[in-house]
């Protein structure tokens, strides 16, 4: 009797526990509600090794989003190795305090940060690989608020002169519906729908992000969106190519009523 007394109460437990997890908030990954790294811009994309006096670099350009009133501040940071990648160095990483900046929307604020690294000779490089096809380098920046951290890395590639690797090009995105400033109705879904452009015949990954609301599928080109209450909201788009590592941007604001 005292058994099956415990096995109903446990039983219980479990029921409760359960429903308490089933009341709680799901942590959307579209949703920006805090901190976070939304992605990095190589320009250009692909590079070829220094060469004796001409010095080669490679501009990176960084996104994140940052809640309203706080402070942001970017550093290096130095990734952890993997296989098939170096790791470029803080020192390395010379960030442009003079390019950055926050810029202010409804419920959040995106930083946008530039920084600059130089890209070894062959020689150098040949240090890691006996024989230099192309090599992916890996870097990564700290952005950290008065109560909170993000660390984003990325990562660009380095090809020898006269490879094709080096014509790669960053996707172009666009988002067509819904048009910017457009008018929409509270608490009803709408179409999203995105324009991709592959230039270099990859696969690239789409992602959505929204300042309130839920995506339905936040990695297709067309999906819906089920909107917030009234007020001006934000929605953001970017692509990644996974074979070329680049990335673009595109932000429209729009006005729920």
């Amino acid at each position: 009797m005292v058994i099956k007394t415990f096995i109903s109460l446990l039983i219980v437990g479990c029921m409760a526990l359960a429903v308490g997890a089933c009341n709680e908030p799901v942590d959307r990954q579209e949703q920006i509600d805090r901190l976070k790294g939304i992605g990095l811009v190589a320009s250009p994309l692909v590079n070829s090794p220094s060469q004796g006096s001409t010095i080669n670099a490679t501009q990176i350009t960084g996104y994140a989003t940052i809640p309203l009133g706080k402070t942001p501040v970017v550093t290096a940071y130095l990734d952890q190795p993997t296989a098939g990648a170096i790791s470029v160095k803080t020192d390395e990483i010379i960030i442009d305090a003079s390019k950055q900046e926050l810029t202010t929307y409804e419920g959040f604020q995106l930083l946008k940060f530039v920084a600059r690294v130089t890209i070894p000779s062959v020689t150098l490089i040949q240090r890691f690989t006996d024989d230099f096809q192309g090599i992916q380098f890996r870097y990564g920046f700290t952005v950290s608020t008065e109560d909170d951290v993000e660390y984003i890395v990325g990562s660009f590639l380095v090809y020898p002169e006269g490879s094709e690797e080096l014509q790669w090009t960053n996707p172009v995105i666009s988002i067509d519906s819904p048009t910017e400033n457009q008018s929409l109705s509270a608490e009803e879904e709408f179409d999203v729908i995105a324009t991709l452009t592959k230039p270099n015949d990859e696969d690239v990954k789409l992602g959505w992000y929204v300042s309130e609301g839920e995506i339905s599928n936040r990695r297709a080109g067309e999906t819906t969106w089920t909107l917030p209450t009234k007020g001006k909201h934000t929605l953001i788009l970017t692509a990644r190519g996974k074979k070329s590592r680049g990335f673009a941007i595109q932000i429209k604001t729009v006005n729920i009523q």
